[in-house]
């Protein structure tokens, strides 16, 4: 009795031993079996970046045709009354001129009238509140007259006309009355093109002259 069950004790052993060996074999890799690569980044190297293209750039524009610089300019004025103003175009040139009367006294108590013409600077203001002037034109110049008489011998001005003038002319855009005020007649000339602007006068009248330029 103890013969038989020892030896089905055996097989039984036996048959542990066999299922664990295969279950080890099952379970281990096989020689030469090929196993997955790593997984690979995504990120390009470095020699694989195609080059971006040269940026592109646009040339230079062409240099702008030469501006006539203001030369600033003076002179005596036929006396320190203005009474008129007025703007023209003439082939070649746009003409504002100012118009003068006989004087308040043969040497008037302010002093010596003059006119200065130079180039002008933003911010456009007037003269003796500050505030802005609306100027408008490639190029601004400034006329001021010096020496002046506001008032007439009654009190009234001794000039009434317009202030701003916005005409349609090949070079002149703006004139504009920035100052009137304890002897000082201030203007704004604002135009376009590269002429020159001139300061003339005669017996009567000083005249600005804009050159037009272009066809």
């Amino acid at each position: 009795m103890k013969s038989s069950r020892m030896g089905r004790f055996l097989l039984v052993v036996a048959m542990a031993a066999t299922v664990a060996a295969c279950s080890a074999t099952t379970s281990s890799a096989s020689p030469g079996a090929r196993t997955a690569p790593p997984a690979t980044s995504l990120t390009p190297t470095a020699s694989s970046v195609t080059p971006a293209p040269p940026t592109v750039r646009p040339s230079a524009s062409p240099t702008a045709a030469a501006v006539c610089p203001i030369a600033a300019q003076t002179g005596r004025l036929p006396s320190d009354r203005m009474i008129d103003v007025t703007v023209a175009t003439l082939d070649g040139a746009d003409i504002v001129t100012f118009t003068f009367g006989e004087s308040s006294l043969p040497e008037p108590p302010q002093g010596v009238s003059e006119g200065l013409l130079e180039t002008a600077s933003p911010p456009y203001v007037e003269g003796a509140s500050g505030l802005p002037v609306d100027v408008t034109g490639e190029h601004v110049a400034r006329l001021r007259f010096s020496g002046m008489s506001i008032m007439n011998d009654v009190g009234l001005p001794t000039y009434d006309g317009r202030m701003d003038f916005r005409p349609d002319l090949p070079a002149l855009r703006t004139l504009v009355n920035s100052e009137m005020f304890e002897g000082v007649i201030g203007w704004y000339i604002g135009y376009d093109g590269g002429g020159c602007v001139t300061l003339g006068s005669d017996e009567t009248s000083v005249t600005v002259t804009i050159a037009h330029t272009g066809p």
